[in-house]
């Protein structure tokens, strides 16, 4: 349908154009007409022919529902190392694969301190999560007051390069949405004892109901 509504325009506009062409050159015969004023009747007529093509266009070949309806894209859950202490950045997204923490500019994450290295040490995206890896810093890497080489980091931990704190915030991840209640039951509540109404005797099989002092309706499963 879009391939058609194209060509169909394509059409169009080249018609108008043509058009345009062949009656600034009727006008140029019978008199006397300024370049300006033939290249703005060649581009009136293209303007014309754009939107009368579009508007019969969309009249001829309306769009589908394909073509209306776009899919939500879920944006990508990114954890976040947050610096402790005031005068610092607002944050470093962890947005690739393998972040390098350090003092260098060409570092993801800079860390502009006299107690970080140049390369001071890395994090790493596993399946299994973050892994923050030291890389030989002079002043070594801390995770929560401890010295590490390697740990897996986890939501809330504080690590350390050098003397300057940041903490770790995982991934967000979308909550899924919460069931509407009794008006959107799924075939499988419809067909659960609960969701049977019996009133005494109407089904075979069925024994006397137990008696409710506070007056509530009572269901039961038929036989």
């Amino acid at each position: 349908m879009i391939l058609k509504r194209w060509a169909f325009m394509s059409v169009m506009v080249m018609a108008g154009c043509l058009v345009g062409v062949l009656g600034c050159n009727y006008i140029c015969n019978k008199m006397q007409v300024p370049t300006a004023l033939q290249l703005l009747i060649v581009m009136m007529s293209f303007l014309s022919s754009m939107v009368l093509a579009y508007a019969a266009g969309l009249k001829l070949f309306p769009p589908t529902e394909e073509e209306t309806i776009r899919p939500e894209v879920p944006r990508q859950p990114w954890a976040w190392l947050r610096p402790r202490g005031e005068g610092l950045r607002s944050g470093y997204p962890l947005n690739k694969s393998h972040v390098i923490l350090g003092r260098d500019v060409k570092c993801d994450v800079m860390v502009n301190h006299h107690s970080v290295s140049r390369r001071h040490a890395e994090i790493v995206r596993l399946a299994e999560g973050f892994l923050f890896r030291d890389l030989g810093g002079k002043n070594g890497c801390f995770v929560n007051g401890q010295r590490v080489q390697e740990y897996l980091l986890q939501e809330g931990d504080v690590i350390a390069v050098g003397d300057v704190q940041l903490n770790f915030e995982a991934p967000r991840r979308p909550q899924a949405a919460q069931l509407e209640e009794a008006e959107h039951l799924s075939v499988s509540q419809l067909l659960s004892p609960e969701a049977l109404p019996l009133d005494g005797g109407d089904f075979q099989g069925s024994g006397p109901l137990p008696v409710n002092d506070e007056g509530t309706e009572v269901w039961r499963r038929p036989e």
